[in-house]
This record gives structure tokens, C-alpha cells and sequence, in this order.
């Protein structure tokens, strides 16, 4: 996963946790904003040194500096207990198709079977 992959999922499930929604999706999220905070807490410390080491920059297109704050958004990184969710765990939920997109790698097919 890029780090700007997990960013936006982070950004997604941040919103949706001021929703108020069944424990357990809620307990997923929470955990899963647990388990991101470590590479969030990361990225931001990367980004601050970044900005430092342009603040005079006098180039006015900022090339440089948006070349390496690319590459630290390109980085590739694993992230390892991630709670997926599935698709009747987030009916009710108003979610936006973009945001849908952010966290679609966390949601899996539902496997219910209807009640004959």
C-alpha cells in the first residue's frame, strides 16, 4: 500500500468515527484508526522536515520540494492488522463514493445468506 493510500483511508474512517453506528463497525474503525496512527504520526513528521528544508526555497514552482513530498506519498509500506469490514456492516452508514474508494480495500463482500 502507498502512503497516500493509507492517508486518504485514514482521512475516511476519521470522519466516519464521529457517526454514530453499531458497536461493532464502530469498534472497527476505532481500531483501525489504532493501528494507522503509528504511520500518520510518521508521515507527519517526515512532512514537517520537508517543509523546513524548503521554507526559503526561492524557486516559484516549488519543484523540489513537490518532488520529495511525491516520493514520501509514493512510499510503499505495509501496515499490518487492519479490521476489514463488510458490506452489511455499512448499511446505514452515509458514505460518499469517493470516500468509498479510499476504503474499499477494507470492505469485503458480504457472505449472509437470506432467511428463506
Amino acid at each position: 500500500m502507498k502512503l497516500v493510500e493509507l492517508l486518504n483511508a485514514n482521512g475516511v474512517l476519521t470522519k466516519m468515527a464521529d457517526k454514530e453506528m453499531a458497536y461493532g463497525t464502530a469498534r472497527k474503525i476505532s481500531k483501525n484508526i489504532k493501528v494507522l496512527e503509528e504511520e500518520v504520526t510518521a508521515f507527519e513528521k517526515e512532512r514537517t522536515k520537508i517543509a523546513e528544508k524548503y521554507q526559503g526555497d526561492t524557486d516559484p514552482n516549488h519543484t523540489a520540494f513537490y518532488e520529495e513530498m511525491n516520493t514520501l506519498l509514493g512510499t510503499e509500506i505495509e501496515v499490518t492488522g487492519l479490521a476489514d469490514f463488510y458490506e452489511h456492516e455499512m448499511e446505514g452508514l452515509q458514505v460518499s463514493p469517493k470516500d468509498l474508494i479510499f476504503i474499499d480495500f477494507l470492505i469485503k463482500e458480504s457472505k449472509l445468506t437470506p432467511v428463506a
